[in-house]
């Protein structure tokens, strides 16, 4: 709110936008707001910002999708994890897929089992049982890393060693995780 800008009005507006809309109205917004440079890279950088959340969510929201046809299928994915020799994992990601991710491991009859939850953000947690490390104490003790935060997946893995192996739950999820 910055400029006044109120995102109740906005974000609903900016959510029925395609990509190349968005490119529109941010060079509109440029055009028209010439003299007031400031408000319009403003305007700009928030609309952009409201596209990347919203590509993120559209992101999260598949794979939540895909993810409950594979349980209605009967799959789990311990078992698909454990198939592919991944039989202690660390989740990277506390935030819904990754909670999401913990409690089916946990509940889990496959003999995957989660080593620790790495998180940049949370400090301790009285659902998770194992430890909670920041990115930058993870030491692996875990076959695999499996990345909820599947937005970032590429820049998270470049973060660490070579020798240590990271999924994208996305990728888990896709079936294209032992092929």
């Amino acid at each position: 709110r910055e400029f006044g800008v109120d995102e109740e009005i906005l974000c609903p507006f900016l959510n029925e936008l395609t990509e190349d809309e968005v490119k529109k109205v941010t060079l509109g917004l440029r055009e028209k707001y010439v003299e007031n440079v400031n408000y319009a890279e403003y305007l700009v950088k928030h609309i952009e910002g409201l596209s990347k959340l919203r590509e993120r969510e559209y992101l999260i929201l598949q794979t939540q999708n895909k993810w409950l046809q594979l349980r209605q299928f009967g799959m789990d994915l311990g078992d698909v994890l454990a198939e592919c020799g991944y039989r202690k994992v660390a989740i990277y990601g506390y935030g819904h897929l990754g909670k999401l991710l913990y409690q089916e491991l946990k509940v889990s009859s496959s003999v995957c089992l989660v080593s620790c939850v790495i998180d940049k953000f949370l400090g301790s947690s009285e659902d998770v049982e194992v430890p909670i490390v920041s990115p930058g104490e993870f030491r692996q003790d875990a076959d695999a890393v499996i990345v909820t935060a599947i937005y970032d997946f590429e820049s998270i893995k470049q973060e660490y060693e070579k020798d240590i192996v990271f999924v994208s739950l996305q990728d888990v999820i896709d079936g294209g995780l032992c092929k």
